[in-house]
């Protein structure tokens, strides 16, 4: 959803600044202006950032029981601030703002559900965040049996159907919902 359709819907999760603020931060990708704009962050992304865990927390687990809802930073509100020292990207801030709802004990690695606030976009996910290998193997192998790989290919589709758009980041070791849909391409 765009920023703009975004502030055409009621939203009361977030002010109108935030998405403004986030901008602000892609330009000025610097820390003495961050520290600048520090409680404006916090007032404007950060606090919303914490009920609307809570809150759309609350109806997830009416989906799944079992799901994690934890507000804390470092845990469903992920930090602003990147960890440079194993990052390509030595920016030290995100310009977006994740949330993370997961299942089991540990918050990683572990399946669940996010949400990404950018200057221009909202995306809303699901996936597997650090995959074990073992279980990525299962889910190639399942890619490419012809039973399950089909019944996947069908899902796919009827998604992109009704408008979904499926996609995600090349990271190592993540696993493509399509490479069924050209049988001449290898399993991711």
């Amino acid at each position: 959803m765009s920023a703009a359709k975004m502030a055409e819907t009621k939203n009361d999760a977030f002010p109108h600044g935030a998405a403004r603020f986030l901008g602000q931060l892609r330009r000025n990708n610097r820390k003495d202006w961050f520290d600048v704009h520090r409680e404006e962050y916090e007032r404007l992304v950060l606090e919303p950032a914490k009920e609307f865990v809570i809150e759309l927390g609350a109806g997830l687990r009416k989906l799944r029981p079992k799901l994690q809802v934890d507000p804390r930073t470092n845990y469903g509100v992920k930090r602003i601030n990147r960890d440079v020292r194993f990052a390509r990207d030595k920016r030290p801030y995100k310009d977006h703002q994740t949330l993370w709802w997961w299942e089991g004990a540990a918050k990683d690695p572990a399946p669940g559900y996010w949400f990404d606030l950018t200057p221009t976009r909202v995306y809303l996910g699901v996936g597997w965040y650090m995959i074990e290998p073992a279980m990525l193997q299962r889910y190639r192998d399942a890619v490419i049996d012809d039973r399950r790989g089909h019944a996947l290919d069908r899902l796919v589709k009827a998604l992109e159907r009704k408008g979904y758009k499926l996609e995600g980041p090349a990271v190592a070791g993540r696993a493509s919902l399509t490479p069924r849909l050209d049988a001449s391409g290898p399993v991711a």
